[in-house]
């Protein structure tokens, strides 16, 4: 719902790039975290970062545009090769406009080929 409402404010352009920025600093933050979890801890506390990191990218399908293709490109190279095939999901979505732009080919590629049905038919 909180999703679906803020896509009203895209025409706002402080806002969309301010939310878009945000999205992918939570995003850096939870892969950030990832990688400190001891094995000990990992099932709650990674299910929690993935948790964060499925939803800003889920935020990001209406706002990616409001970020450099240079950071886009540096979060979803890491976000493709995730373990959850759901977060794989949203990369591909995000993905799937950006086909014309030969600086993301390297990602489709490899989520064309990924092992998840969803993931690979976006």
């Amino acid at each position: 719902m909180v999703i679906d409402s803020i896509q009203f404010l895209k025409d706002d352009k402080n806002f969309s790039v301010y939310i878009a920025n945000k999205m992918k600093n939570i995003i850096f933050d939870s892969l950030s975290e990832l990688s400190k979890i001891s094995f000990r801890a990992k099932k709650y506390t990674s299910n929690k970062q993935y948790f964060k990191i499925y939803w800003c990218l889920e935020t990001l399908i209406g706002f990616y545009m409001f970020l450099s293709d240079d950071d886009l490109h540096e979060l979803l190279s890491i976000c493709v090769k995730l373990p959850e095939y759901t977060i794989r999901e949203k990369c591909a979505v995000i993905l799937k406009p950006l086909s014309s732009k030969q600086k993301f080919n390297d990602l489709i590629l490899s989520l064309s080929n990924d092992e998840n049905y969803y993931v690979r038919n976006v």
